[in-house]
């Protein structure tokens, strides 16, 4: 890759383990950095750490007598698999895939997945970067993840599926495709356009906005000055029923994140998020012109927080312990009622997430913990009007786990140059619902129709381990093998979904099956 391609406009993948040298390499620099709004603009970063020499650390390539061999080898482990690059314009093209392969340990029974895509990336001048990938699926899931795409008529974080003749019948074929233009007139401001995916935060989670559901077209707007950074985001999104054919609810939204570094330890956000009522019960749309003022706060003083505008607002903070540990959080007020605050009533929304990243843990380099906890009160994201909740194509905006649940999530990894290990473990604790109730974990039912008495205890817990070597950093082609056991139990069922699994791919983007 040329050095000139490092000074160019693309953003970062957003994928947690493919980011962790980067942002450790961030944690340990003294410079102004804004974090909280991934992801994140390699411009902008390059400037003070080596970000591509860290995700691609392999820069420097083996000499081979044959130069036939030395190209092949070349395009095999180090670079992208098309280089186009002149003065002025660049290019890149990669393949993208996910061949995998499971079984249950319990009954032999297969799963398999099926993915092929391409990536393509580059730069016209100095001012303009441009990205698109497409992914082609088809696949056949585990029992849990089965369930779940049968019931919200979506694969998680991965679109809208038609039923697929393969795999006994039992599967389920869809594709995916992202894709953005990014402009940045000067070093202050920088503008995006495209259909892709945005995350709020420093944690694995978020609770404000994550990288949970799928893709969505927005325009961004980021406006940089020292320690300030100021992102605006319009996005269109849609909610269905019953099957993809079924008519979608059209619904528009806005992001406004404010982020401040007073000191190079510290960073503090403020976010405001708003579901538009932009259709009404004949499913025209319509717009206010508040829709497109981008002044944070201002909505909702105007509107306040119980309005058939889903309106709320967050606050993050990221602490630099020091050069090898940071502290992060999160609080998130959906709606609130000061005569009933002391109570448990459903006006009452809102939840919070506190974390801790540790790098080079005990002084062994590139070994890597996380720990982190979230908590959302009941019915939080909802509204009364229900396809008025804070979802994009039928998965909440948020965590996996809807509302109304407290999670503990804690990671570890180490690297050795191409060999990774990671483990991960899950629990978490919410309130399901069952038959005709809504207990205020499904953010997708309105909160007119509340059971908050109604109790079904929930306990989910995940326990994983994967191992895999990394062919190329470029597009992280990785082959790749894992474990992971899954219990769920509530007042009724007992179910445990225990599986391994074998595979081949390139993991750019996070896609969340833990729940």
């Amino acid at each position: 890759m040329s050095n000139k391609l490092l000074a160019q406009q693309l953003y970062y993948p957003l994928n947690h383990q493919q980011n962790i040298s980067l942002l450790h390499e961030i944690n340990r620099s003294d410079s102004i950095i804004h974090t909280g709004f991934k992801p994140l603009l390699q411009s902008k970063i390059i400037k003070y750490v080596k970000g591509d020499s860290l995700l691609f650390y392999n820069d420097e390539l083996p000499r081979d007598d044959q130069l036939y061999l030395y190209w092949i080898q070349r395009k095999l482990l180090y670079e992208n698999f098309v280089d186009l690059d002149t003065s002025d314009f660049y290019l890149a093209v990669n393949p993208l895939f996910n061949f995998q392969s499971a079984k249950n340990i319990r009954n032999d029974s297969t799963y398999i997945v099926n993915t092929r895509g391409i990536e393509i990336k580059g730069h016209i001048g100095k001012k303009v970067s441009f990205y698109t990938s497409f992914y082609e699926n088809q696949a056949y899931y585990v029992d849990y993840i089965d369930k779940y795409i049968r019931e919200q008529v979506v694969v998680p974080g991965q679109g809208t599926p038609k039923p697929f003749p393969g795999f006994a019948g039992k599967g389920f074929d869809f594709s995916m495709s992202t894709g953005y233009i990014s402009y940045s007139p000067n070093e202050s401001f920088n503008l995006q356009i495209g259909t892709d995916k945005l995350f709020v935060g420093d944690g694995y989670r978020s609770l404000l906005l994550s990288d949970n559901s799928f893709d969505y077209p927005f325009f961004r707007a980021t406006i940089l000055h020292k320690h300030w950074q100021y992102s605006m985001v319009w996005a269109a999104l849609q909610d269905y029923q019953n099957t993809y054919y079924a008519y979608h609810w059209r619904k528009h939204a806005t992001f406004n994140y404010l982020s401040w570094i007073p000191n190079k330890n510290i960073e503090i956000g403020l976010f405001e998020g708003i579901i538009w009522h932009t259709s009404d019960s004949t499913y025209n749309n319509h717009f206010s012109i508040n829709f497109f003022n981008p002044v944070i706060l201002m909505r909702g003083f105007q509107y306040g927080l119980n309005n058939q505008n889903n309106i709320l607002y967050g606050l993050t903070w990221k602490w630099k312990v020091n050069k090898a540990l940071q502290n992060y959080a999160q609080f998130l007020l959906d709606d609130i009622d000061l005569k009933t605050l002391n109570t448990k009533s459903i006006n009452n929304k809102y939840g919070f997430q506190i974390g801790i990243k540790y790098w080079d843990v005990l002084a062994i380099k590139n070994l890597y913990l996380q720990a982190e906890y979230n908590y959302t009160t009941p019915y939080t994201y909802s509204n009364t009007i229900a396809h008025q909740n804070y979802s994009q194509q039928n998965q909440p905006l948020g965590d996996p786990l809807g509302a109304g649940f407290g999670e503990f999530v804690a990671i570890a990894n180490y690297r050795l140059k191409w060999f990774y290990i990671s483990a991960q473990f899950n629990y978490a604790k919410t309130n399901t619902d069952s038959l005709k109730t809504n207990v205020g974990s499904n953010i997708f039912l309105s909160d007119a129709v509340a059971t908050p008495t109604f109790t079904n205890n929930t306990t989910i817990m995940h326990k994983t381990l994967q191992m895999g070597v990394v062919i190329n950093q470029r597009y992280n082609w990785q082959i790749f093998g894992g474990i992971d056991f899954r219990s769920y139990k509530d007042n009724y069922t007992t179910l445990n979904t225990n599986y391994y699994f074998i595979g081949m791919r390139s993991a750019i983007n996070n896609l969340y099956f833990d729940f």
